[in-house]
């Protein structure tokens, strides 16, 4: 349904605005009338939108992977407008720092069960390209791009990098962490699907990375929940 968004003052804090979420009879007219705004999609992007779509259909929260839900809310609170409406580097900045933290949620263990030998950034990269790609011929490549990001996320949440001091290389990374969390939550939705009792993804995705056999158990796993 379209909406329009407004910003209002709060009353309580002098000069601070919030985002409102509007229906009314503009809308109504467009529901009704339909809207000058097109945008056609070719078959390959309907496919990931219909594959998409039925993997949400049939979420089962009870039997998801732990962080799942919670980064589904974050890819929702994400698309509202004050993380992205005027473009300016410090909404981009708040969206990413959310989607990291979501999809550190799923990737990599809860810090207090953290092995004393595990580095969570490199172990995030290889989660993250373990996870979204069945072949391994660039695996090191793409876990070093991966922690990259999470590197990023680290320096401007501990207050090591200042958000006017981004590089141009740093700004282009921000938007892979909305890209990289909604490939990652179709993935685990589907393989939750094979998940039995209080199964967790990271000591999969350690395996799989480490052992090549794994790694194809894991996607062959993949594979067969898409069936389901």
């Amino acid at each position: 349904m379209s909406v329009i968004y407004l910003q209002v003052e709060v009353s309580s804090l002098p000069g601070a605005v919030s985002w409102r979420r509007i229906i009314g009879p503009f809308e109504r007219e467009w529901i009704v009338f339909g809207s000058g705004v097109t945008y056609h999609f070719d078959d390959s992007q309907l496919a990931v939108v219909r594959s998409g779509y039925e993997a949400l259909e049939g979420f089962d929260a009870t039997r998801a992977f732990s962080g799942v839900e919670s980064s589904l809310r974050t890819l929702e609170v994400t698309t509202r407008p004050e993380f992205w409406w005027d473009g300016r580097s410090l909404n981009k900045i708040n969206e990413f720092v959310h989607c990291i933290a979501a999809l550190e949620h799923i990737l990599l263990p809860a810090r207090e069960d953290t092995p004393a030998e595990m580095k969570r950034t490199p172990t995030f990269g290889e989660h993250a390209a373990v996870f979204t790609s069945p072949s391994r011929d660039d695996l090191q490549e793409r876990a070093r791009f991966f922690s990259t990001l999470y590197r990023l996320r680290s320096r401007l949440l501990h207050g090591e990098l200042g958000i006017t001091e981004l590089e141009e290389e740093d700004l282009k990374l921000l938007s892979w962490g909305r890209r990289l969390l909604c490939d990652v939550i179709l993935r685990v939705v589907i393989l939750g699907r094979t998940r039995s009792g209080d199964e967790m993804l990271s000591p999969l995705l350690a395996r799989a990375y480490k052992n090549a056999e794994a790694h194809h158990t894991l996607n062959q796993r993949f594979e067969q929940a898409q069936t389901r």
